[in-house]
């Protein structure tokens, strides 16, 4: 996405196609989770739940356009992506070097290119594998991130669709902008009984829209959606999901906001 969006903004693109594609191989791939201990025992992903004991392997299969604003006119706007960080660390394959913060500097770059202060994030989707070290580190990183505000309202997908590897990050976007559209955010089940350790703002049940809304200081529900990849790799994407009545944020004023790529799926 962040490609993209740059190529766009850069002149070098009117619009680009993301598609991503995941269908595990049931032999090797599976064999390698396995021995490892990161597919779940119990054959359901609890992501920071606390009997949560590894994730279930998905398959998916999805795409996005985007191109700018201006050049929809009378289109629906799904989502507008404002902008997105890496950060790298490299330190083992499948754990994180929980020393290195760079999933929290990947959020802290994410949220600086788009103009965002962590206040105004209403929703936040975190990658949430159900792996006791990673969930671990993943909301340790967000409590740090919002610090006395607390973490906004969240939900973690994987427990729907389990964990379709690289299509993870664009299927959990795709599927959070529309649960926005149609007026909810998705609740998280399978997080409960949930992890005192971890303590994220997930519910059983779906939130209606102005709950989410409420939580956000702009006119549209902003997004804060996470990943983390194997060998070390920490994302984060700001998005925007306008409202069912506006067809561009009037919060959309900023330097990077101005520039941003409207997604349709």
């Amino acid at each position: 996405l962040e490609m993209a969006h740059r190529l766009i903004v850069m002149g070098e693109a009117p619009r680009a196609v993301i598609a991503a594609v995941e269908c595990p191989d049931p032999s090797p791939k599976t064999r390698w989770f396995a021995e490892r201990g990161l597919l779940a025992r119990s054959g359901e992903v609890r992501p920071f739940g606390r009997e949560r004991n590894g994730f279930v392997l998905g398959e998916a299969a999805v795409a996005v356009v985007v191109e700018p604003v201006s050049a929809l006119q009378d289109r629906r706007i799904r989502g507008i992506y404002e902008a997105g960080a890496t950060a790298e660390e490299a330190w083992k394959l499948s754990l994180p070097d929980v020393t290195s913060r760079a999933y929290l500097r990947a959020m802290e770059a994410a949220l600086r290119r788009a103009g965002r202060r962590p206040e105004e994030i209403g929703a936040v989707v975190p990658h949430g594998t159900a792996t006791p070290l990673g969930d671990r580190y993943e909301a340790d990183a967000l409590h740090r991130l919002f610090g006395r505000g607390g973490v906004p309202p969240a939900c973690a997908l994987k427990g729907w669709v389990g964990h379709t590897l690289g299509a993870s990050a664009l299927l959990e976007i795709v599927l959070t902008l529309w649960a926005l559209e149609e007026g909810f955010l998705p609740g998280t089940p399978t997080a409960f009984p949930p992890d005192p350790a971890c303590a994220l703002p997930l519910t059983r049940e779906a939130r209606p829209l102005a709950a989410v809304a409420s939580a956000s200081t702009s006119d549209a529900v902003v997004v804060l959606k996470t990943a983390l990849g194997f060998g070390g790799f920490n994302g984060a994407a700001v998005l925007a999901c306008p409202s069912h009545s506006a067809s561009v944020p009037a919060s959309g004023q900023g330097r990077r906001r101005e520039e941003g790529g409207s997604m349709r799926r």
